[in-house]
């Protein structure tokens, strides 16, 4: 009987993927940093990653390098849907929570919409690494559940899988939560504060592990060259971090909130309604506590095995704390007290889920007693979930549509092909910041099978009189202008590029592409308008002083 509810949690789970992530399968284009996998050489590939410090996420690129787009993001949707399975495991076989409960976390963490960015190669090994994390997890807890038969191999594949996860280097922070198990199983073994410490020392391995990895990292494969200052950290940043972190992760518990609701509803709305049920939450959190004190209780010895709201309101905590885990190291980084959730940036986000998960499923367990009003409530929210989800790949559709009808334009404007400074105007500026430098200088690129072009949005349009930087760009080769002439500093010409493509039109444009290519490649060559400027025409000049260039 058990077996088979394990079966049927785990086809739940690989459910609840495909509906979240699943158009992941079918999403064609090349999206931000791609453009610079997809149109450069195997050295310049390895020399990028030994800059970063992370060779061996040169080895996820390079074996994944050359399966077609959809290819490699079905493995990516086999790597993250592993991830929700493992994790569903280890939260069944984890005392503090019920089989029931294991369930509905999973599938709260497969279908919450962050971390987008999962459909672009460069992150590749960002899943790699989650997946090993998780599995050198569970592998530890098999360990320690029975160690009797679990021989000493066991801990030596959890000690590989979890050091190797460390090319995340924001896992080095959320280890934490691997070593609040340890300390956890411990405890269910002595009940006693004092022995379980002592029987730490026994894990002396896996405390020494992060920090074991950090120091052979800075001497084995240091980042250097124009990488040296990327994810750079300091203690300063530490501590400034840490004063910020209560604050940052309210705004980003408020934001990834919002963001399921983005599709439909107003975000002042969802907050307006949100603030109340908070209030309501921290005043039972507060007579909890309070009760707490009073009795002398522990905390550890609240969140044991079983149900209830006593148990409840400390993992409610807890997944505040894994929340603030997964937010702390990139607000270190990036300085910011919030971090995005779509787009690029968006895998920031990769260790918000678990936290995000857990947050909302005992906010609303707290909320609503009756179970059915429950189950009502958590079934709303995975479908808002996978909605949202959805509307995400499908705007990266609708940029890679914008892409081709741009190629298409570019190949056929003779102006176009014969100059080299170009300022680029567009309206139609999707979801996925279409204008985006990497892709402009790429589809320029692929229309007239050169490098010779320098494309320029508002936002970057100081880089046409900095020498030094385009030479950087250039010799970096990653703004695909490796025949660039970096002394040329005259602008050309203003290209104007419109091109809306609306929900339905871009199903459309999938079925074309998925069943009648002849079709679809007539329709891309009808979509969009572009025009060219000389620099010197009144309409380029007029367009310029309006964006205050001039």
């Amino acid at each position: 009987m058990r077996e088979k509810t394990i079966r049927s949690d785990i086809l739940k789970i690989i459910v609840a993927n495909i509906l979240s992530h699943g158009l992941l399968l079918i999403v064609t284009g090349t999206f931000w940093d791609d453009w610079f996998y997809y149109y450069r050489d195997r050295v310049g590939l390895w020399k990028e990653f030994m800059e970063l410090g992370r060779p061996s996420s040169a080895y996820w690129v390079e074996a994944v390098w050359n399966i077609p787009h959809y290819g490699y993001r079905w493995l990516v949707f086999l790597v993250f849907t592993l991830t929700a399975l493992i994790l569903y495991i280890i939260i069944r076989n984890f005392g503090m929570f019920t089989a029931k409960e294991a369930l509905w976390l999973s599938v709260l963490y497969s279908v919450i919409p962050v971390n987008d960015a999962r459909i672009i190669l460069c992150t590749f090994s960002y899943g790699v690494g989650l997946a090993s994390f998780l599995a050198g997890a569970y592998i530890l807890q098999k360990y320690m559940q029975d160690r009797e038969n679990n021989r000493f191999r066991f801990r030596i594949a959890a000690l590989l899988l979890l050091g190797y996860s460390f090319i995340i280097q924001s896992l080095l922070v959320f280890y934490v939560v691997v070593l609040f198990c340890i300390l956890y199983y411990e405890y269910q073994n002595r009940r006693k504060i004092l022995e379980t410490i002592k029987a730490m020392i026994k894990y002396a391995d896996f405390i020494l592990l992060p920090i074991s990895f950090w120091v052979g990292k800075q001497i084995l494969f240091p980042a250097y060259g124009s990488s040296a200052d990327y994810n750079a950290v300091t203690m300063g940043a530490m501590v400034k971090a840490a004063f910020r972190l209560p604050l940052a992760v309210i705004k980003q518990a408020e934001g990834n909130w919002i963001g399921i609701f983005d599709f439909a509803i107003p975000g002042n709305a969802v907050v307006v309604c949100t603030i109340f049920v908070v209030l309501y939450v921290f005043i039972q959190i507060g007579i909890w506590l309070r009760g707490q004190i009073s009795h002398g209780i522990s905390i550890l010895t609240c969140i044991g095995v079983g149900g209830g709201q006593n148990n409840d309101l400390p993992k409610l905590l807890l997944g505040i704390f894994l929340f603030a885990l997964g937010l702390y190291p990139y607000n270190v980084v990036r300085g910011a007290d919030e971090v995005l959730i779509v787009g690029v940036e968006s895998r920031d986000s990769l260790l918000l889920a678990p936290g995000m998960a857990i947050m909302l499923y005992y906010f609303f367990k707290l909320l609503f007693r009756n179970i059915k009003a429950r189950r009502m409530i958590y079934g709303i929210l995975i479908l808002c979930c996978c909605i949202s989800c959805n509307c995400h790949y499908l705007n990266y559709q609708r940029d890679a549509y914008w892409q081709e009808a741009l190629i298409s334009k570019l190949r056929i404007n003779e102006e176009v092909r014969e100059v080299h400074n170009l300022l680029f105007f567009s309206d139609d500026v999707n979801g996925t910041n279409g204008t985006r430098f990497y892709t402009l200088n790429g589809a320029a690129s692929v229309a007239f099978g050169d490098q010779t072009r320098l494309i320029l949005t508002e936002g970057s349009y100081q880089l046409l009189r900095d020498s030094e930087e385009k030479k950087r760009c250039v010799n970096s080769r990653r703004m695909l202008m490796n025949e660039y002439n970096i002394f040329n500093d005259k602008l050309d010409g203003v290209i104007v590029y419109n091109c809306d493509i609306s929900y339905k039109e871009c199903i459309l444009l999938k079925l074309q592409e998925l069943v009648d290519t002849e079709k679809y490649w007539e329709q891309i060559e009808k979509m969009g308008e572009l025009n060219y400027y000389p620099a010197d025409s009144r309409e380029a000049e007029e367009m310029m002083d309006g964006m205050g260039i001039l």
